[in-house]
C-alpha cells in the first residue's frame, strides 16, 4: 500500500450512520491525514464546496439528501470529481443511477474495511495521473500561448489546442469552429505544387519527412482569404501517443522580399519588360528544349533607329520616355508564347518558340510596322531596325548574337526601318 499517496489525500465521507462512520474513521485516521466527515447529502455537498476533497466516499440513504442525489450535484459541478459509493448487495436501482452519474468506485457494506482502502489508493493513483497530465498540458499550453508562432496540438483528426494567433489567422474564437469552414485539417493546407499539402495524415508527414527543411512550407488562407506561406515543423508529443505539435512560423514577408530581389534580378527597372539576365535563362532553357524535341525557334534582335540622335537632341528623360514607349508597344503585341526582352541600351530582344525563319521574319515585319504607326508626342515617329536568325543545332548564344547583329548591321546600312535575317 502506498502510505505516501493516502496520507496526501483530502477525503470527504459522507455517513450517516455514527457507529459506522466512528469505526471507518478509526481506520482511515491511520493512513489518512485531512479527513471531513459529514452526516447527510446535503452537508456533505457544503462541505464539498467548502474543501474541494481528492475523493468522496459516501452511503446512498440519508435524510434531507440522498448519497446519489449529492453525488449528482457534485458531477454537475465537476465530472471529474472521484467518488466512492457503498451500497449493499440488493440495491440494483441504485447501483443502474449511480452508473448513469459516472461515480468513479462501488464497495458492498459487507465487504473488508481493508478494500475500501485499496480502492481509495486505485483511485487516487488514477487521479495522480490525470492531474499530473493536465498539468502537463497546462504548462504545455502557457508555453505555447506566448509563442508567435501558430500552434496546434493535433493528432490531424481531432484539435486539442490552438493558441490564440492561430485563432486570430483564421478569425474564430474558439478551435472547434475550424471544422465550420473545414471539412477535415488537411482541407486548410492550400493544394499547390511547391507547397507541402496532403489528403490524410500517412500521406502528409511522408511528404513533411521527404522534404528539406527549407521546402517545409505550407500554403494558408488567412481570415480574408488571402493565401500565406509558412514555414511549418512538426513535433512528436513525448509519451502522448499519436499526437503532434505543429508550429507555423510564417514567412509571407520574406517570400515578399525574395520575390522582390527575383523581380529586380530579372526585370529591368526602366521599362519594366524582362531584362538579360532573364532572356539568357529563357534562351538555354529553349536550347535544351530544342535539343531534346527538335522544335526550331529564332531569335530576333531589334535597335531603335537614330536613337542617339534625338536623345542628344531631346535629352534623356525623352529618352527614356521613347524606350518605355517601345518596350510596352513590343511587349503587349507580341505572340502569347514568345519571349521579349531588353538587352541593354536601345537594344530589345525576342525570342520566338516553334517558329522557323520565315514565320519569325512576318512576326518581326508585323512588329516593325506596329512600331513605325507609333508616335511620341515630342520625338515623333520611332523606328526599329530588326536582325533575325532561326537557331541551330550546333549553336550557343554568342553564335546566335553574331547572326543576328550581321543581320542587324545590313538593315542599318540599307536604310534602317527593315527586317533582315541570316
Amino acid at each position: 500500500m502506498d502510505i505516501d499517496l493516502l496520507e496526501g489525500l483530502k477525503v470527504l465521507y459522507v455517513e450517516e450512520d455514527i457507529k459506522t462512520q466512528k469505526d471507518y474513521v478509526k481506520l482511515f485516521s491511520k493512513y489518512i491525514k485531512k479527513l471531513i466527515l459529514a452526516e447527510d447529502g446535503q452537508e456533505g455537498l457544503e462541505l464539498y464546496k467548502k474543501h474541494n476533497p481528492d475523493i468522496i466516499i459516501t452511503g446512498i440513504d440519508m435524510p434531507k439528501k440522498s448519497g446519489l442525489q449529492m453525488a449528482k450535484a457534485i458531477k454537475e459541478l465537476n465530472p471529474f470529481q472521484a467518488i466512492i459509493i457503498k451500497t449493499r448487495h440488493d440495491d440494483t436501482k441504485s447501483l443502474l443511477e449511480a452508473f448513469d452519474i459516472h461515480i468513479d468506485g462501488y464497495i458492498l457494506k459487507s465487504d473488508p474495511k481493508e478494500k475500501l482502502l485499496k480502492k481509495l489508493e486505485e483511485i487516487a493513483k488514477r487521479n495522480s495521473i490525470r492531474v499530473n497530465n493536465i498539468k502537463k498540458r497546462q504548462k504545455l499550453e502557457s508555453i505555447l500561448q506566448y509563442q508567435s508562432n501558430l500552434i496546434l496540438l493535433t493528432d490531424f483528426k481531432d484539435i486539442f489546442y490552438a493558441s490564440q494567433s492561430f485563432l486570430d489567422f483564421f478569425n474564430i474564437s474558439k478551435k472547434e469552429e475550424l471544422f465550420l469552414r473545414y471539412d477535415k485539417l488537411f482541407d486548410i493546407f492550400i493544394k499547390h505544387d511547391e507547397y507541402l499539402h496532403g489528403n490524410n495524415k500517412e500521406e502528409f508527414l511522408a511528404k513533411f519527412n521527404e522534404t528539406t527543411t527549407l521546402r517545409k512550407v505550407v500554403l494558408l488562407l488567412d481570415k480574408s482569404f488571402n493565401p500565406k506561406a509558412f514555414h511549418l515543423n512538426i513535433d512528436k508529443v513525448e509519451k502522448e501517443e499519436n499526437r503532434y505539435i505543429l508550429s507555423f512560423a510564417n514567412i509571407s514577408i520574406l517570400q515578399e522580399r525574395s520575390l522582390e530581389i527575383s523581380y529586380k534580378a530579372y526585370i529591368d527597372g526602366l521599362t519594366g519588360v524582362n531584362n538579360r539576365n532573364c532572356f539568357e535563362e529563357s534562351f538555354e532553357k529553349e536550347f535544351k528544349n530544342f535539343k531534346r524535341t527538335n522544335n526550331s525557334f529564332c531569335i530576333s534582335v531589334i535597335d531603335i533607329d537614330f536613337f542617339k540622335s534625338f536623345n542628344d537632341t531631346h535629352g534623356h528623360l525623352i529618352g527614356d520616355e521613347v524606350l518605355i514607349m517601345i518596350a510596352n508597344t513590343i511587349n503587349e503585341n507580341i505572340r502569347e508564347n514568345d519571349f521579349f526582352a531588353r538587352w541593354g541600351g536601345e537594344e530589345f530582344v525576342l525570342l520566338m518558340k516553334q517558329t522557323d525563319i520565315n514565320i519569325a521574319k512576318r512576326v518581326c515585319e508585323d512588329i516593325r510596322k506596329l512600331v513605325e504607326n507609333t508616335q511620341h508626342k515630342k520625338a515623333g515617329n520611332i523606328t526599329c531596325s530588326f536582325g533575325v536568325t532561326q537557331v541551330k543545332n550546333n549553336d550557343n548564344i554568342q553564335k546566335v548574337f553574331q547572326r543576328c547583329d550581321k543581320a542587324l548591321y545590313r538593315a542599318k546600312n540599307e536604310g534602317r526601318n527593315r527586317v533582315y535575317i541570316s
